[in-house]
C-alpha cells in the first residue's frame, strides 16, 4: 500500500476504531500488532510521549505521575509531579515491554514538575534527552546525555536558562547529523520561540528568537536537510492558532505562516510530519465543553493547509476527556501515532491518562 493511501485509512480508521470501547493488556505487556491500543496502562497519569528509533530498538520516553492521578476524579494532573520513563520495543513499535525509569524527578517539588520530554538520537548513535517542567517556567531545565546503550547520565540543570528570566516552560528537540537543535518556549523577560544549537555539557550556542510570544514548539528534519517548526499562538484565547516556518540552518527561521485557526478553538500541542509526499499537522483542540481530541491537517507545500479533521471523539459513555499531545513516528516498521488518552480502559474509567498508540500494518 503506498504511504499517502495508508494514511487515509490510518485517518479513517481510527476515528472507526476510537468510537468502541478498548480492552488493554498489563503495562508490561505492551501494545498490538495492529490498530489502536493503550501501550501504558494502570492507575498512575501517564503522557507526553517523546519517540526515538535507534537501530533496532524504538524507544518510548514519557512522564509518569509520582502518585495515582484521575483527572475527572478531582486530581490535578497539570500540576502533579511527573519521573521520567521508557518503554522499548525490539520490532518497530509493534509491541514494547514494561516500563523503566529513566530518572526521578530531580525538583524542586511543586515546581519542576517533569511534564515535558524531548529526545532525539545523533548520527553517532547517541541519544539526548531534555526535560522540562511543561507546567510554568519557573524551574531548572534538564538534560541527560546516553552514556551506553538506553542508559542516561542524571539530569543535569542547563544554566543558561534562569528560572523567571528566560526559564522554559516547553520544548523540542531534533538532530541533523552530530548537531542537536534545541527549541524552547521561553518566558519572562522576553517571552517566546527561541532555537538554539545544543553544544553539550548542558550549554547550548547560537540562542536565536524564532517568533516572540508564542508556545508550544515542535518541529523535524525533513529528508532535504531542512528543519520544520510548528508553534501556537494563544494572544487570542480561547482562540489558539498555529503557525509552520521553515530553517536551513537550524537556527534562522522567519518564514512563519499560518497554518490552523477555529474561532473559539484552542488548537494545543502541535506536531508535524512528512510522509510520502505530504505534510500532516497534527493538533489537540479543545473547544472547551470538557474534552479535547486529536485533529490532523494536511499540506502538499508546507503553505496551503487543509482544514483540520478530528480523528479522536474526546468522549466515552457520554463522558468527555482529553486526548492530546500527538507524536506522529514514521521511522519505524510501520506508520504510528502515539498520544495521551484519558479514554477508559478495561473497567478503567476515563479520567487517568495513558499513552495510546495507532498502528497501521501494510
Amino acid at each position: 500500500m503506498k504511504v499517502r493511501s495508508l494514511y487515509r485509512v490510518l485517518f479513517a480508521a481510527l476515528a472507526l476504531v476510537l468510537a468502541v470501547p478498548a480492552s488493554a493488556s498489563a503495562d508490561g505487556g505492551g501494545s498490538s500488532s495492529s490498530g489502536l491500543a493503550p501501550v501504558t496502562t494502570g492507575p498512575n497519569y501517564d503522557r507526553n510521549p517523546s519517540v526515538v528509533r535507534d537501530g533496532g530498538r524504538t524507544y518510548l520516553f514519557f512522564a509518569r505521575s509520582q502518585a495515582p492521578c484521575d483527572r475527572l476524579a478531582g486530581c490535578d494532573a497539570d500540576n502533579a509531579d511527573y519521573d521520567l520513563y521508557v518503554k522499548v520495543s525490539t520490532n518497530g513499535g509493534r509491541t514494547y515491554g514494561a516500563a523503566s525509569l529513566v530518572a526521578a524527578n530531580p525538583g524542586p517539588p511543586a515546581l519542576f514538575r517533569g511534564r515535558t520530554i524531548a529526545a532525539t538520537r545523533r548520527s553517532n548513535g547517541q541519544m539526548v534527552l531534555f526535560w522540562a517542567s511543561g507546567a510554568n517556567a519557573n524551574a531548572p531545565l534538564y538534560v541527560l546525555e546516553e552514556t551506553t546503550q538506553g542508559a542516561f547520565s542524571a539530569p543535569a540543570p542547563m544554566p543558561q536558562y534562569v528560572p523567571g528570566v528566560n526559564g522554559v516552560f516547553n520544548l523540542d528537540a531534533v538532530s541533523r547529523g552530530n548537531d542537536v537543535f534545541l527549541y524552547t518556549e521561553e518566558c519572562c523577560a522576553a517571552p517566546g520561540v527561541y532555537a538554539q544549537r545544543y553544544a553539550g555539557s548542558g550549554l547550548t550556542t547560537g540562542h536565536t528568537l524564532v517568533a516572540a510570544n508564542r508556545n508550544l514548539p515542535k518541529g523535524f528534519v525533513d529528508r532535504n536537510g531542512v528543519v520544520r517548526l510548528t508553534y501556537t499562538d494563544a494572544s487570542a484565547y480561547p482562540t489558539v492558532t498555529d503557525y509552520v516556518d521553515t530553517s536551513f540552518d537550524g537556527l534562522v527561521f522567519g518564514r512563519s505562516r499560518l497554518a490552523v485557526s477555529e474561532p473559539g478553538v484552542s488548537h494545543w500541542d502541535p506536531n508535524v510530519v512528512s510522509t510520502g509526499g505530504l505534510y500532516l499537522l497534527f493538533s489537540a483542540p479543545d473547544p472547551l465543553d470538557g474534552r479535547q481530541q486529536i485533529a490532523v491537517s494536511v499540506s502538499r507545500d508546507f503553505v496551503r493547509w487543509s482544514s483540520p479533521v478530528r480523528l479522536t471523539p474526546g468522549s466515552q459513555s457520554g463522558v468527555n476527556y482529553w486526548d492530546y499531545w500527538p507524536e506522529p513516528f514514521v521511522d519505524g516498521a510501520d506508520p504510528q501515532l502515539y498520544f495521551t488518552s484519558e479514554r477508559g480502559i478495561g473497567t478503567q474509567p476515563p479520567g487517568t491518562g495513558h499513552i495510546w498508540v495507532f498502528t497501521i500494518d501494510d
